[in-house]
């Protein structure tokens, strides 16, 4: 393509965004981006959330009474090569003492009058899956050191199945949002190349190709998913952090998205579905209307 062409593609382009894009529809589009853009911040905490609890389940293993250090060494080191084993913290019985005097500063004389230390070492074990859990705790519970292992079968059965819930629920949702702005932006693309149709009509007259009358409409398509993303996108970066930050205050035992990145993200993603949606609708508009010029 020339550059000449592509100058008068941009020249069309941008006159027909001054043109034709009305107040009302603009408002509309808005609206509809900025709904998307607040169900994917919505959706990114909870997967946020949901990650953060995943992570966050761990299998305990105790070992026996009279393991000794090298034993609890060994027993660590075995635990961390099981595939599932995404990382162990090693709790010596002297360790667990002192967090349980830390704990009930009130009985520090009588757990100091013990004549022995009556707990035993422990090995905290983090987990990439909670459906794992079992299948994990049985390979530990091979391990000759290891007394016994807990973990909560129950939690990690539903801890599961939220996981999968939470991952269905946020592709249905996004997909059924998609199709949602697509149908509006559709919509109003649809009306606005129809409103057209005289103009588009003469250019296949006097021997226009497909796609030179195409282009035009193509970058005009671009151009309004751009400018209405950068107002519903800045609009949902201005809102995004103080309402999770304010989320967060309420709840500061769960892990939110609250950074920026998690800003940039959203917006990178309402970009791709603006620019998508756009372009889509612009292309069946056109198809549809230039094909029925031909075959009438």
């Amino acid at each position: 393509m020339k550059l000449s062409t592509f100058r008068y593609f941009g020249a069309q382009a941008w006159s027909g965004v001054r043109r034709n894009l009305s107040p009302t529809a603009a408002l509309v589009i808005l609206i509809a981006l900025f709904t998307l853009g607040a169900f994917l911040g919505v959706i990114r905490n909870a997967e946020s959330i949901g990650a953060d609890l995943v992570q966050g389940f761990q299998v305990v293993a105790y070992l026996k009474p009279d393991a000794s250090p090298v034993d609890l060494d060994g027993a660590a080191r075995r635990i961390a090569g099981i595939s599932g084993v995404v990382g162990t913290d090693v709790r010596t019985k002297q360790m667990e003492l002192e967090r349980l005097v830390h704990q009930f500063p009130a009985y520090k004389g009588v757990i100091a009058s013990l004549p022995e230390n009556p707990l035993v070492d422990a090995i905290v074990v983090d987990i990439d899956d909670p459906e794992r859990a079992g299948v994990i705790a049985s390979l530990i519970a091979r391990i000759d050191a290891v007394d016994e292992v807990v973990y909560g079968t129950l939690a990690a059965e539903r801890l599961a199945s939220f996981a999968r819930g939470l991952r269905t629920l946020s592709l249905a949702g996004t997909v059924f949002m998609v199709v949602v702005i697509s149908l509006v932006v559709g919509s109003v693309v649809g009306l606005t190349i129809e409103y057209r149709a005289a103009e588009i009509e003469v250019a296949s007259l006097v021997g226009a190709t497909r796609w030179f009358i195409m282009w035009p409409f193509i970058i005009e398509g671009a151009i309004l998913a751009l400018m209405l993303w950068a107002v519903g996108a800045s609009a949902v970066a201005a809102l995004y952090l103080p309402v999770v930050r304010s989320f967060q205050n309420m709840m500061p035992f769960a892990a939110f998205a609250d950074s920026w990145g998690d800003v940039y993200a959203v917006s990178l993603q309402l970009l791709a579905i603006s620019f998508v949606s756009f372009e889509t609708a612009t292309l069946i508009a056109l198809r549809r209307l230039i094909t029925g010029m031909q075959k009438g």
